[in-house]
């Protein structure tokens, strides 16, 4: 009849090793546990108990006299191969009580120690029996314990399976999404640019034949379509920050920022604002066109959300720290209430007082844009009216000479 190896962590019948060669303990030892109805292996040597330990040992019973330094060793070679959860149990035949304590430290030398009990000549069967029956608990609990861990590591990769699948079909979902968006959002465009450009005609070449009412419908028309069409843009723009791909380099943080003041040259002028930059603007990793992108957003966010009648404030600065760098713009602006902080960041999401100004789509470019860069956005702002500051991190980089 086979039996499971021990290593395999399968609680079964295995045996108990006896290692006494020496006088009567071997013989009487084996005929009480087999009356005991204990499956017992008498060894010959060392070289037949470590090999015996393989096939489903429960415990080792040896007599001291036959642990000398190379036996000792060699089983502490072979318990060391065994499995983490298992630690067989050793019970050490003596005279006297207790075992020579050169051999005790051997032993203990050896790690092999941890699971060592003394047996003392002559003993009972009662003893024995005892004896035997303590180790063998310990080994049952260590099995169960071996099993209990099998399991868990077995639920424990079939939730990663399943949260693998799980997660790769929500990424294809969400990019079949994104796709569908940026198809829609590229096809709108042409009908609303003729609703609009009809609006236009109508109110421009024929306001004569309108009343009042007439020439307000059609500029209604005219704005809805254009606010319609700027939402379309935004959209397009969201779909190419998540789905261009994202090549980094050593990006000069001037430059861009540069190029996102010429985007607003004109807004600058027209509202009469007031745009300063402190040096040094140190270099960054990142992609240029999507941090150009970012930083006109949030640039053109700065200019538009003021209260009615002030002149729009902005700084820009950056900062280096631990090898990143902080890049902020602030502003004198309406400010942004605590609760709003983690929302506007949200596709859609916009203030509750401003829902006649924005998309509600930019400051979502911004953040899809950083967190495609290995970066991240927030914002620094509490009462109303007192501005906001709008910050993105990046890796700091060293300058291309």
């Amino acid at each position: 009849m086979d039996h499971p190896r021990s290593g395999s962590g399968v609680a079964g019948d295995g045996e108990i090793l006896i290692f006494a060669p020496t006088g009567n303990d071997g013989p009487l030892t084996a005929e009480f546990l087999a009356q005991a109805k204990k499956k017992v292996k008498v060894c010959r040597d060392m070289s037949e108990v470590c090999f015996a330990v393989q096939e489903n040992c429960e415990m080792i019973l040896v007599a001291e006299e036959t642990l000398n330094s190379q036996s000792i060793k060699m089983l502490g070679e072979m318990l060391a191969t065994q499995p983490p959860w298992s630690d067989i149990p050793i019970a050490v035949i003596t005279s006297g009580g207790e075992a020579s304590p050169e051999r005790l430290q051997i032993l203990a030398s050896l790690g092999i120690s941890a699971n060592v009990g003394l047996l003392e000549r002559p003993f009972r069967r009662g003893t024995l029996l005892s004896a035997v029956e303590v180790a063998l608990r310990a080994r049952r609990r260590q099995r169960q314990v071996r099993q209990l861990l099998a399991e868990r590591e077995e639920a424990q990769g079939e939730l990663e399976r399943i949260v693998q699948t799980r997660t790769s079909e929500l990424r294809e979902t969400n990019s079949q999404l994104e796709t569908l968006v940026y198809s829609i959002a590229h096809d709108l465009r042409a009908p609303l640019r003729s609703m609009q450009a009809f609006a236009k005609i109508l109110v421009e070449d024929y306001a004569p034949d309108l009343d009042e009412e007439a020439v307000h419908y059609a500029q209604r028309i005219a704005k809805s379509a254009e606010t319609m069409d700027t939402l379309v843009l935004d959209l397009l723009a969201y779909g190419r920050v998540v789905r261009a791909d994202m090549e980094l380099e050593p990006v000069d943080l001037g430059k861009v920022w540069q190029v996102a003041l010429d985007q607003y040259e004109h807004d600058i002028k027209d509202l009469s604002a007031v745009v300063t930059t402190a040096p040094p603007l140190p270099w960054v990793y990142a992609n240029s066109a999507t941090l150009i992108q970012v930083l006109a957003n949030l640039l053109g966010n700065a200019l538009k959300f003021v209260p009615e009648g002030v002149a729009p404030v902005v700084a820009f600065r950056a900062k280096e720290v631990a090898n990143r760098v902080r890049i902020s713009i602030e502003d004198n602006g309406i400010g942004v209430p605590t609760e709003y902080h983690e929302k506007i960041f949200k596709v859609f999401e916009r203030l509750q007082k401003d829902k006649t100004r924005g998309t509600g789509i930019g400051l979502a470019i911004v953040k899809k844009g950083m967190e495609r860069m290995g970066g991240s956005a927030g914002v620094e702002s509490g009462a109303p009216r007192v501005g906001s500051i709008f910050w993105v991190e990046l890796k700091a980089a060293k300058a291309n000479l």
